[in-house]
């Protein structure tokens, strides 16, 4: 892993995620890692999701040692029925199978699509539930009332430590493709944003991560309030599209941690990277 730039800890001086993970008294520290890919329509058939690439695809997010992930471009959903099981639930039972030996145990939240999104594309939350539980609320995040999104709004989920001294809430977002300017989406998620954090009632640390389909320059017009993690060629042609993203503040103190791009997740799904960013848990307490 490569550590952060020097900017990057200077913007968040003073900025933590805190607390302890999933240990009683919040004895011990450790890391917490976020990620983000964008699956490039994963789910759309059985034959999407071979027990090789799922394999591969499990290897590379237990290497990585990533502790939830949120997926876009999503196109099955989470919950097996007697006589079948989505991809989603197949790489669940791999990523848990390589887990094993740590006493790993995956779980998986999916969101509903948007009614405006006709390939019915999901969200969805993988998460190592022998690490965190999921909390209530979990869903989409609504837009203004008078100017709702033209694609998809963002999904999200809120996560606690097993012993309850963290909490944290992961929101995610496909935009609509730069050939339908994302621009219009982008504004009226800053809009939204912060008015959505005040009423959320579990929030302290917030992230928000995905594909937003634009550059570096138009994300930050933006979303001019939130600093990205991770920034780079997250796509086949070098666009830095995929990034994590946290608003200074909150409950945070300080930020010490690593982010990175992993081109390898390139040629195992589409046409987007694996982006993650792990964050230093250092003390018990995030309020």
């Amino acid at each position: 892993m490569n550590p952060v730039s020097s900017w990057l800890v200077s913007i968040l001086a003073g900025v933590a995620v805190s607390a302890a993970w999933g240990i009683s008294g919040g004895a011990e520290a450790r890391w917490l890692t976020i990620a983000s890919w964008n699956m490039s329509n994963f789910g759309n058939a059985e034959s999407d999701c071979p027990p090789e690439r799922l394999q591969k695809i499990a290897t590379i997010l237990t290497s990585d040692d990533v502790d939830v992930i949120a997926l876009q471009e999503v196109l099955c959903v989470c919950g097996r029925t007697p006589s079948a099981s989505s991809c989603l639930d197949q790489l669940v039972d791999e990523l848990t199978r390589q887990a094993q030996p740590d006493g790993g145990d995956w779980r998986c939240l999916d969101v509903e699509p948007s009614p405006a999104d006709g390939r019915q594309e999901h969200y969805a939350f993988l998460y190592r539930a022998d690490k965190m539980r999921l909390v209530e609320p979990h869903g989409a995040i609504p837009g203004s009332p008078g100017d709702p999104f033209a694609g998809r709004p963002p999904g999200y989920a809120c996560f606690q430590t097993l012993d309850g001294t963290y909490d944290f809430l992961l929101a995610t977002y496909h935009a609509p493709s730069p050939n339908y300017d994302p621009k219009d989406d982008l504004h009226r998620l800053g809009e939204a944003w912060g008015p959505f954090l005040t009423e959320s009632p579990r929030q302290v640390d917030a992230f928000l991560a995905g594909d937003f389909n634009v550059g570096v320059k138009v994300r930050g017009e933006s979303l001019p309030e939130l600093a990205a993690f991770v920034d780079g060629g997250t796509t086949w042609a070098g666009q830095p599209y995929d990034t994590i993203l946290a608003a200074p503040g909150a409950g945070w103190r300080r930020f010490t941690g690593w982010a990175q791009s992993d081109s390898r997740t390139i040629a195992e799904k589409g046409d987007h990277a694996l982006v993650w960013a792990s964050f230093w848990i250092a003390f018990a307490g995030n309020r």
